[in-house]
């Protein structure tokens, strides 16, 4: 009896193993047909365009007044912060976060479901007005910025990250190293 409740759970186990990653395997492609989407085809509502609309902007208001006295126009590592805009922004999805949440969000599906909550629907944001959905949108992100900012200062092993972002004066390979404690330079090669 007990040998045959083991394979069941081993079986189940297996079906949910290939049931993630089957997510991974879409995520991957889903994600990368959306990007070469919103690339290809440009439109009004169209986020990687918009994006470059908006930094153009901002880069330009930066040329006409400037943070800092005698700044370059294109200063230093203007081209790299463009390359970490679009990495954060779009490859960072492609290569982990798409499918890490949607694995992360279909293994607590089944853990709800393991446990007989089959429905945690608060409320449908769908129902509300478009204003109503972004005013939740940015309500929910900077509640949750605060969490994290907080966190950081709170939990000593966090105070490591929030040392390194305080006394840096700029962000680069070198000070991710330092900061996961990979102390060697990537230059000494």
């Amino acid at each position: 009896m007990m040998a045959v409740a083991v394979a069941n759970l081993n079986s189940y186990f297996l079906l949910k193993m290939e049931s993630y990653l089957d997510i991974i395997k879409h995520s991957f492609s889903g994600y990368y047909h959306y990007l070469i989407t919103e690339i290809t085809n440009p439109h009004w509502g169209n986020y990687f365009y918009w994006l470059i609309a908006i930094s153009i902007i901002f880069w330009g208001l930066e040329v006409l007044i400037p943070w800092r006295k005698n700044q370059h126009n294109i200063r230093k590592d203007f081209w790299l912060d463009g390359f970490y805009m679009f990495f954060n922004f779009f490859l960072f999805s492609l290569i982990v976060y798409n499918a890490l949440s949607n694995v992360a969000v279909a293994f607590f599906n089944d853990i709800l479901m393991t446990i007989g909550i089959n429905n945690l629907v608060f409320f449908n944001i769908e129902a509300f007005p478009y204003w109503g959905q972004l005013f939740v949108l940015f309500l929910l992100r900077d509640f949750i910025q605060y969490c994290i900012h907080r966190l950081l200062h709170r939990v000593p092993f966090y105070g490591i990250f929030t040392k390194y972002i305080t006394q840096s004066k700029k962000w680069d390979l070198q000070l991710i190293l330092d900061i996961i404690g990979w102390k060697q330079s990537y230059t000494e090669h």
